[in-house]
């Protein structure tokens, strides 16, 4: 498909591959020219050709039977409430059909190694996995006890960052966006995900913060989608997410299967597990785990509990602990000490 002209200004998102252009009906990825004008100067804003590839990006409303694009979270045409477009892209049937093939194929792999029976058992054990989520004590008082109502986002909490220095590592205020543009198909709801981990047995990732939040599952269950991995660090180094699983919150054991399969073998039980879904590594990046996408606000009565190592936690700490437990109690969600 060529194009002779388009307005830029309407449309574009600037990402590493190009343009992200969203057409209300589809995405669009603009390959732009390798060759820099003389002057080094920007491209201009309106291109004369270009190759252009077209991603089916809609579905068709329940109510009205009329197409709308997926970015939306209630139809256009007659204002029905929608499913959340997270969940509605991990239940498209291209994503399904991925992920029943990842897991037929780690079902054979594991006949043919002589543990089928654990993986059975492994994908029966995720099946009742919980999403949890951690955070340092400051944050989660600034938010829970001092009268925040709703739970911050990362995009809520990097608006309220100055930087004066260059990111040392990983640059986090440009990969996320673009990561989560990939994941959703659209800029449109950049600041409504959460970010959380698959557990077995309620522990979270350490390098996050000492305080392991887990989330209620009747909170998140319809709007919770869950990915195989760090989506943030897979875009850094892949730019695409077309080779990766993403399910349901119901499918999630499936996921989970398809992901370890490789790791099986005869010899685990089933006190192996936990350490296989949610692997702590020496550093951040070396944290292996199943990510959840929770879309939209979460606030403390989102929560089912909250675990702290009181060990790890300075005077001050155990100070603000006091405060958080009690505005938990108050709201109904179980505060565990460690």
């Amino acid at each position: 498909m060529r194009i002779e002209r388009m307005d830029w200004d309407r449309w574009a998102v600037p990402t590493q591959r190009g343009l992200l252009t969203t057409s209300g009906f589809g995405r669009i990825w603009v390959d732009l020219p390798k060759e820099k004008s003389p002057d080094s100067s920007p491209l201009p804003k309106k291109i004369p050709s270009m190759v252009m590839k077209v991603v089916d990006n809609s579905t068709t409303c329940n109510y009205c039977s009329r197409g709308f694009p997926l970015d939306r979270t209630q139809c256009p045409h007659c204002a029905q409430p929608q499913l959340f477009p997270n969940v509605r892209l991990a239940e498209d049937e291209e994503e399904r059909q991925k992920l029943i093939d990842r897991h037929e194929k780690a079902k054979e792999d594991c006949r043919r190694r002589g543990c089928e029976k654990a993986l059975a058992e492994f994908e029966q054990v995720c099946d009742t996995s919980v999403a949890v989520f951690n955070c340092g004590m400051l944050k989660l008082f600034r938010q829970i006890a001092s009268g925040t109502d709703l739970f911050e986002t990362y995009h809520d909490l990097e608006s309220l960052r100055i930087r004066s220095e260059r990111p040392v590592g990983h640059n986090w205020q440009k990969l996320r966006p673009q990561a989560e543009i990939e994941l959703l198909g659209s800029h449109r709801h950049l600041d409504k995900l959460h970010y959380a981990a698959l557990s077995l047995d309620g522990l979270g990732l350490d390098s996050y913060g000492d305080c392991t939040v887990t989330l209620s599952e009747g909170m998140i269950r319809h709007r919770a989608s869950c990915f195989e991995g760090n989506s943030a660090l897979i875009y850094e180094e892949r730019r695409d997410f077309s080779g990766c699983l993403r399910s349901s919150w119901p499918e999630r054991a499936k996921l989970c299967a398809a992901k370890i399969a490789g790791n099986l073998d005869d010899s685990l039980s089933s006190d192996d597990f936990p350490g296989m879904l949610l692997s702590k590594g020496v550093a951040q990046d070396d944290d292996e785990f199943v990510e959840v996408h929770v879309f939209g606000t979460m606030t403390a009565q989102t929560f089912q509990s909250v675990a702290i190592d009181l060990s790890k936690l300075s005077r001050e700490g155990k100070t603000l602990w006091k405060a958080v437990k009690e505005k938990l109690t108050k709201n109904g969600v179980a505060a565990l000490e460690r």
